[in-house]
């Protein structure tokens, strides 16, 4: 009641005298503390709701998480998969800095380079690249991807 309930009903039990754990037999004061309960039962309810939410987003993450899992450990040569992986990364990294549609002058280079950077501890000249006439996001996808790999070996002692 004292969450839900109105100042009003609770100055009205005072006045009326009525003490803690008392029988509540006024029509009023019972439609009061129905009205209390199904506010309560509406929050615990959208609470509960938004909680399966984010059950399922982590279910689908794990599913994820578990078949990428499943494939590595069967798969003898993992390098067709970790390039899978440094592709999607790219692409999502250059989705993110290179907007689909903006202008060159309106990428970001700097969040690009730190990207590739945090991951892979290299710095490679992508504002230089954008500043090159007729490099689109493809192209930069392309010039990342294909550095990452070629220095792979060099790569994996500072990812592992």
């Amino acid at each position: 009641m004292r969450i839900f309930g109105s100042q009003t009903l609770e100055s009205v039990l005072s006045k009326l005298g009525i003490k803690e754990g008392e029988a509540i037999t006024h029509p009023l004061i019972t439609k009061a503390l129905e009205r209390a309960q199904q506010k309560v039962e509406s929050h615990n309810y959208d609470a509960g709701k938004q909680i399966l939410k984010f059950d399922d987003i982590l279910n689908d993450q794990r599913k994820i998480i578990y078949e990428n899992r499943k494939e590595i450990l069967i798969t003898s040569d993992q390098s067709e998969i970790i390039k899978e992986m440094i592709n999607d990364f790219v692409d999502t990294v250059v989705l993110e800095s290179i907007p689909p549609k903006k202008y060159s002058h309106e990428w970001d280079g700097d969040l690009l380079n730190k990207k590739i950077n945090e991951i892979f501890g290299i710095n490679l000249p992508i504002n230089s690249w954008i500043d090159e006439e007729g490099v689109d996001d493809d192209e930069i996808k392309k010039r990342k991807s294909d550095f990452i790999l070629k220095n792979r070996e060099r790569l994996k002692e500072w990812i592992i």
